[in-house]
């Protein structure tokens, strides 16, 4: 039986840019516009040369360089003669996740007892915050699900066991000696966010995964 809980994570509220994807439709943009005799080329040149320099820090979402970075395109856009959309201007804020700190409480009581966090067990970064009760624990191979492809078969670690309502206890990765079409054709299935997802598909209460040794 297991009883684990896991602790929360930080959210933080940021303004600016929502990632490289944006940033790159602005420079595109002001790319674009005109006003300028420089090439198009050497105009875009300048702008990544300043985005990319160590005054940006990076731009990390919700770090100072992101800010600065958020600032230098909307002066940008500006100059360039662009307006924003509405009267929030070209700014709007939302929410992300910053990172996962582990809190005060978290603990795995197993048949024996509770595990030590940090030598015998520790939370995924995705893992759900909260209290769960303990549940019995069903060994469910490498814990995925591939479909056939040339030179690969189809693979379902759990077949036709119904694990809903158990805690499953996978292993990581894919079987050893994979060939290298198995490795390649599995590695897309085998992630460890995959196995969680298709572990909820199947209406498990939880997954426990399990590193081999060196």
């Amino acid at each position: 039986m297991t009883d684990p809980r896991h602790s929360d994570r930080g959210v933080r509220r940021a303004r600016g840019a929502r990632g490289a994807a944006l940033a790159w439709l602005a420079l595109f943009l002001l790319g674009g516009c005109g006003g300028e005799e420089r090439p198009r080329e050497t105009r875009l040149r300048d702008h990544v040369a300043v985005l990319a320099s160590e005054a940006f820090e990076g731009r990390a979402t919700g770090r100072v360089g992101e800010r600065l970075a958020a600032r230098y395109l909307v002066d940008a856009f500006r100059a360039a003669g662009l307006e924003p959309l509405d009267e929030r201007g070209f700014l709007h804020g939302f929410e992300f996740g910053s990172g996962v700190r582990l809190g005060s409480g978290n603990a795995l009581r197993g048949p024996g007892g509770p595990l030590v966090l940090g030598e015998s067990w520790q939370p995924l970064g995705f893992s759900e915050a909260g209290d769960f009760g303990p549940h019995a624990v069903v060994f469910g191979g490498y814990g995925f699900a591939a479909p056939e492809a040339p030179g690969v078969a189809a693979v379902d670690s759990y077949g036709a066991v119904d694990v809903s309502g158990v805690w499953l206890l996978v292993l990581r990765d894919w079987p050893e000696g994979a060939s290298d079409a198995e490795r390649q054709h599995w590695g897309r299935y085998a992630g460890l966010r995959y196995k969680a997802i298709l572990a909820r598909e199947r209406r498990a209460a939880g997954l426990l995964v399990v590193q081999r040794g060196p």
